[in-house]
């Protein structure tokens, strides 16, 4: 599916118009980074 923004603008159409946005939602995809404690970005 691309990625042209048209499900998250769907999704804010709908929370701004009070309505639950439906299942299922796509998991985002990227780096799944870790960060040690005391090592957090700020």
């Amino acid at each position: 599916m691309p990625s042209d923004g048209s499900s998250l603008r769907a999704a804010v159409d709908l929370v701004l118009a009070g309505e639950n946005v439906p299942e299922p939602h796509t998991p985002s995809l990227g780096c799944g980074i870790k960060w040690k404690p005391g090592n957090e970005p700020v």
